[in-house]
């Protein structure tokens, strides 16, 4: 009875389990058959040592040696795999050859749910069965009732850890029979029993002999304490082995845990740590769904776990998890059910991160997807030129199919024959140059036709750099084709829709314009004539209608001019003040008329001179300013300007600000769109395009600035819009102080804040000193007190008592300088020096030098104008005007200004007279029947040059252009329907004269 386990087979034991443990790194979690086989294979080793021991028993059992040479401690997780395990003689290579012969005892191994994992031949025989047969089942499946129930007992015992030495009877037929049985506990490392040994022997003929009993029983006795010698030896070599493979579990990469039927965790190696950030202690006995972040992960973990626990089926699922922060990663987790000493169920949980292997595949598949279904044609050749790739954008495009294709040169199957020469070339540069070429190129189809792409051939190299064929990504462009002819026919059809619009805007310019001519020219006309007030009313009324009429008609065309971007800006040198003085005269009418007080404010750091267009500034300035007036019924409009330095230019702000009606705040995003207005109330009140704002932002924008608005309602609006511009650097002469200005005490009697803050700054930048007050007596009170030099005093008070203030100032201080401020059209009795608001320097400047003592010039005093008849100009002139009533205006307003003209009504009456007649100057009309303006100009040009005869074109049309056909066809002046009598004075002065050279 020396059976022992050798050092040796100890030894190899432990062994194979290392090598087992290191290939469980390099596991294949797709594949379960072997990952039982990497799991289960020490064990089944271990198992064959154990059976060799049997043989060994076996072979020395005629000695009457104990066979009990066994390791009780062998832990064995997976029954079933052993049972397929002994059933294939393949792979059982380590069975023992002696299994056949019988033993003098049975020798049975049973799990701890009482499946049997092993039986000899004597047990088998015993009961009648074939081992093999018996394998796997459950002792109750195979053993008598009686004798289960008799067994249970001991089973019991043996299963909660203890030893059990017995003798059981049980009836056999009509007799009893009698067992010296032995069950000895399996442990694991914790110390919980996963399956015992069973020794068995019929003593039922022993039993009629004591001393066969007694020494059956010290045989036993001895056998036990061998077999716990053994087990003693077996348990120090599995601690020693438990602690190598711990160390060897936790040096594996992937994180691995145990939990279980509570789902909590009972093992976990170092890599599951590291993926909790949490140590080992942390993390034990906590249920593992307490570490997912968030509740929708925790149920889908606990389910999955569950559903191991209730098939006790080991599975393997791709999952999206997070059980650190930072983004979810795609693993594998393989959950194996085990069964523990105690027979409770636990499951092994393998995790593996498979995320750059999941986007891995995903960019391999894309890029597969997308050379198969993009729309492009793609083909790849080796270096000869042979076909290697054809995707199915080319099957469907050129009609072979990737088998046809596939092999054959690229240049034989597709290229026409036209355009060998080029493939050729562009394959040999692209071989020699290793680069890419783009191009057009034709591809012949299977049927013959030919189809035109774009064409993008690339080098494919392999992983070494080296060239190993070329790709060509090629784009049909038969439908680009068809579209540009169909775009070059559209911008044919939108350009002859354009010129269509431009003719028809050019047409009811003219038609609208012709007519306006005259009523506007009349009404200029009367109101120059004496008028009841009556008549002067209603005289106005027409000439105010006319020209918001003629506003209309601009705001349209202007913007006509912006849709087809053909406004220009000028670049000429001008200066700032000026054009803001000549947008407030445009307004100052209307402003006088409401009583609104006009003034403006210029900044020291504003430069004199810029460069620009004044005309388009003066475009935005006037249309804000006829806004702010038209929207404001009392109060005040100023205008403020201030400049700073960016880049070398200056930036110029502008702003207009009103206390009028003010805007509301859910209009404010629309002002400066085309057709919007206010409410509709308000602009059936006060009318208007709603053009004029969306003119002025693309005028500003085209200067390089912005504009915006501000505005409270009720209160009054600010308007607000910058510009760039290069300052010039010539001196301006702009009005300096003078000897006989400094040091006078100037006492200003202005009631408005604005004009009253505006004239003291002046007054001090010309060294005087003002003194400030609001009404007629501070006034008085002032001037009696003495020290005063000179009076300003603004006729416009509030109290209506300006003129009865300047009378009184008069009375008592008669030689005192006195300037009054009015508003334009308001009468100034005679012999009082003034100035109409708003209050311009350069004119002030003037005004205060002539009124001072010691003044060079006269004093100035407002003598009564008497009406001279004008005398007849010596020029000659010939004015061409089909339309009788606009004929009729310009030969009154050139008699009231002195000419007198002879008048054709087409281009050949004007031929005709010019050849009859000398003139100096020529009104052509545009338009005219017969023979228009510009074909009778280019015949004129052609026998009357330039320094013989001026001709200045009086047109309707006002569209982009028409100034540069004027001028093209010969013509020296321009001016724009309706005709005004300021326009016609300003444009003849300039070819004046003498009369002596008549």
């Amino acid at each position: 009875m020396n059976c022992r386990i050798a050092s040796n087979e100890v030894l190899s034991l432990i062994s194979d389990i290392q090598d087992r443990l290191n290939d469980l790194k390099k596991w294949d979690f797709s594949d379960k058959s072997n990952s039982e086989e990497i799991l289960y294979d020490p064990l089944r080793q271990a198992k064959a040592v154990f059976d060799s021991l049997l043989a060994n028993d076996s072979a020395n059992a005629q000695n009457n040696e104990s066979p009990l040479g066994l390791q009780p401690h062998l832990k064995d997780e997976k029954p079933k795999s052993f049972q397929s395990a002994e059933q294939d003689p393949e792979e059982n290579t380590m069975a023992p050859a002696s299994d056949n012969r019988p033993l003098p005892f049975m020798l049975v191994h049973i799990s701890s749910d009482q499946r049997y994992l092993f039986v000899n031949q004597s047990y088998a025989n015993w009961l009648g069965l074939d081992s093999s047969e018996m394998v796997g089942r459950h002792i109750s499946d195979i053993l008598p009732e009686e004798i289960y129930r008799t067994y249970l007992p001991l089973i019991q015992r043996v299963l909660s850890g203890e030893e059990v030495i017995s003798c059981i009877t049980f009836p056999s037929g009509d007799r009893l029979k009698y067992q010296d049985i032995t069950l000895i506990p399996q442990l694991d490392e914790s110390g919980s029993t996963i399956a015992y040994f069973a020794v068995i022997k019929d003593i039922t003929d022993h039993k009629l002999n004591d001393d066969e009993l007694r020494r059956s029983k010290m045989e036993l006795e001895e056998r036990v304490a061998w077999r716990t010698k053994e087990l003693e030896l077996a348990n120090s070599a599995l601690e020693r082995s438990r602690d190598y493979l711990d160390m060897i579990i936790n040096s594996i990469s992937d994180p691995i845990f145990v939990i279980n039927r509570e789902h909590r965790l009972v093992l976990v190696n170092a890599a599951f740590c590291r993926l909790m950030s949490l140590p080992k202690e942390d993390l034990l006995g906590e249920e593992v769904h307490d570490f997912c972040f968030s509740r929708e992960m925790a149920d889908d973990h606990w389910q999955r776990n569950e559903e191991v626990f209730n098939s006790r089926r080991e599975t393997v699922v791709e999952e999206i998890h997070s059980y650190s922060p930072g983004a979810p990663a795609t693993v594998l987790i393989k959950r194996i059910p085990i069964i523990d000493s105690d027979g409770k169920w636990l499951i092994v949980g393998i995790i593996r991160d498979i995320t750059d292997i999941k986007k891995a595949q995903e960019r391999i598949r894309f890029q597969a997807d997308l050379l198969e279904q993009v729309h492009n044609t793609v083909i790849a050749t080796d270096l000869e030129g042979n076909i290697i790739y054809w995707n199915k954008s080319a099957e469907t495009l050129l009609g072979w199919k990737s088998e046809e294709a596939m092999g054959k040169n690229i240049a034989e199957t597709v290229v026409p024959e036209w355009g060998l020469d080029k493939m050729n070339r562009v394959i040999s540069d692209l071989i020699k140059d290793r680069g890419n070429w783009d191009g057009e190129f034709y591809f012949k189809k299977k049927d013959g036709s030919t189809v035109p792409f774009h064409q993008c051939f690339s080098s494919i190299r392999d992983g070494r750099g080296e060239l190993i064929g070329l790709v060509g990504v090629a784009v049909d462009l038969t439908e680009r084709k068809h579209i540009e002819e169909a775009l070059k026919k559209a911008k044919r059809e939108a350009e002859e829709a354009a010129r269509v619009k431009s003719d028809f805007l050019a047409n009811m310019s003219h038609e609208i314009r012709t007519p306006m001519n005259a009523i506007i020219g009349m009404t200029s006309l009367l109101l120059e004539e004496p008028l009841t007030p009556e008549q002067r009313d209603c005289i106005e009324v027409i000439e105010t209608n006319g020209d918001a009429l003629l506003t209309v008609i601009n705001d349209i065309l202007d913007f006509s001019k912006m849709e087809n971007n053909k406004t220009v800006l000028e670049e000429c040198q001008f200066a700032i003040a000026q054009c803001v003085e000549d947008s407030l005269d445009l307004v100052g009418i209307n402003a006088a008329n409401k009583g609104l007080n006009l003034a403006y404010s210029i900044d020291k750091s504003v430069p004199e001179m810029i460069v620009g267009d004044p005309s388009k500034l003066k475009q935005v300035l006037g249309n804000l300013l006829s806004n702010a007036v038209k929207f404001t019924d009392k109060g005040e409009v100023v205008v403020t300007v201030s400049a700073q330095e960016v880049d070398g230019d200056n930036v110029i702000q502008f702003e207009v600000r009103d206390t009028g009606i003010g805007i509301p705040q859910n209009r404010m995003k629309l002002l400066f769109l085309p057709f919007s207005q206010m409410e509709p109330s308000t602009s059936r009140l006060y009318g208007g395009t709603g053009l004029g704002l969306a003119i002025s932002k693309r005028l500003v924008e085209m200067m390089k600035g912005r504009i915006w608005a501000e505005s409270s309602e009720g209160t009054g609006s600010s308007f607000h819009f910058t510009i760039r511009a290069p300052a010039v650097k010539l001196k301006f002469d702009s009005p300096a102080a003078t000897s006989q200005m400094i040091g006078r005490r100037v006492v200003i009697i202005v009631d408005n804040e604005t004009t009253r803050r505006i004239l003291c700054k002046q007054i001090c930048d010309w060294g005087m000193i003002p003194l400030t007050t609001s009404s007629a007596w501070e006034a008085i009170q002032c001037i009696q007190r003495g020290g005063v030099d000179i009076a300003i005093l603004d006729t416009d008070l509030l109290d209506n008592s300006g003129l009865e203030l300047a009378e009184e100032i008069q009375r008592c201080m008669r030689t005192m300088p006195l300037l009054l401020l009015t508003t334009r059209g308001k009468q100034v009795p005679d012999g009082y020096s003034h100035l109409t608001k708003p209050l311009k320097p350069t004119q002030l400047h003037r005004a205060l030098s002539d009124i001072l003592p010691n003044s060079s010039e006269k004093e100035i005093r407002k003598e009564p104008v008497k009406k001279e008849k004008p005398q007849i100009s010596p020029l000659r002139i010939l004015l061409a005007e089909d339309d009788m009533p606009s004929q009729w205006v310009a030969q009154k307003m050139l008699k009231r200004l002195g000419y007198r003209a002879d008048t054709a009504c087409n281009g050949s009456e004007v031929l005709l007279a010019l050849e009859q007649h000398d003139f100096d100057v020529v009104l052509m009309d545009w338009r005219m029947p017969e023979m228009d303006g510009l074909e009778a100009t280019r015949i004129i040009r052609q026998r009357w040059p330039k320094s013989q005869l001026k001709i200045i074109a009086l047109t309707a049309y006002a569209l982009p252009g028409d100034m540069e056909k004027c001028l093209e066809a010969g013509m020296d002046g321009y001016i724009s329907k309706p005709l005004r009598k300021e326009d016609l004075a300003r444009e003849l002065e300039k070819y004046q004269r003498d009369s002596t050279s008549v």
